[in-house]
């Protein structure tokens, strides 16, 4: 992902001393991937499917990479396609601000573009002007990558790369149990539900993305450990004032569950 953004930063500023002042267009092809690719991205960043969302990151990047050298723009000095290309890269910076922000806003700096808002990705006229880039990321030192090396071929010294938690940390989360008295559907979405979760004080309305992985009937009356004290999020429109927490192996999910009668709004230890 970073190699593209450098080289298409770096060539537009060599190339065309970084002024495209006199571009308005980009090509429909490149704007409909944009789109489309974002589109998806954010759905499954919003259904906390983050694993997914970096895959489909690096799926676009990759994309992005094959158009650059099918269209070999050192050839054709083609000024309108590097100008498509500056959005590609702009969408990737974007995309990637929730997982590397320092990165990104490196990459957002080389196309004088501030990244404040996830639908700026839908607008195709605000790069005019490409500063040099200076490289995204550090080459890592031999020993560096020798450590890398060690901790994946040993996992237990993974061990020490462990963040550990203050139990002081922990005690700020307020986890009870719930019993989920509602299940109703976002419109539009294959993967989130809206859950009202009875904690024994009041009635929670939590957006969960487990729609794939339980009916309806299947959650009616379960219960299970919901954070309460979350600070409240918009999902899909829906405002979400807690989270139900579950296990994911990557192929199955499964809702923290009890495994006795328990009354509601227990507290969690």
């Amino acid at each position: 992902i970073v190699n593209l953004a450098y080289r298409v930063t770096f060539f537009a500023y060599k190339y065309f001393n970084g002024d495209f002042t006199d571009c308005n267009e980009v090509r429909k092809d490149v704007a409909e991937l944009i789109e489309n690719y974002a589109r998806e991205v954010e759905r499954l960043i919003e259904s906390a499917e983050l694993t997914h969302a970096l895959r489909k990151i690096i799926e676009l990047s990759s994309k992005g990479n094959e158009i650059f050298q099918r269209e070999e723009p050192w050839k054709k000095k083609d000024k309108s396609f590097v100008y498509s290309m500056l959005y590609f890269v702009k969408a990737l910076a974007t995309m990637l601000y929730p997982f590397i922000p320092r990165t990104s806003e490196k990459i957002a700096c080389a196309l004088n573009y501030e990244i404040k808002r996830w639908d700026d990705i839908f607008r195709f006229d605000d790069i005019k002007r490409v500063n040099k880039p200076e490289p995204f990321l550090r080459k890592l030192k031999k020993e560096e990558i020798e450590k890398i090396k060690r901790i994946v071929t040993k996992p237990e010294s993974f061990e020490s790369m462990l963040k550990r938690v203050d139990v002081e940390d922990f005690k700020k989360l307020d986890i009870r149990i719930g019993e989920i008295r509602e299940v109703e559907e976002i419109e539009g979405s294959n993967k989130l539900y809206v859950l009202k979760v009875d904690v024994g004080e009041r009635l929670l309305r939590v957006v969960a993305g487990i729609k794939k992985h339980y009916s309806k009937e299947e959650l009616l009356g379960k219960k299970v450990a919901v954070i309460v004290n979350l600070k409240k999020r918009e999902i899909r429109g829906v405002v979400s004032e807690g989270m139900v927490i579950a296990a994911d192996d990557g192929k199955n999910l499964a809702l923290l569950t009890v495994d006795r009668d328990i009354e509601k709004g227990a507290k969690c230890y």
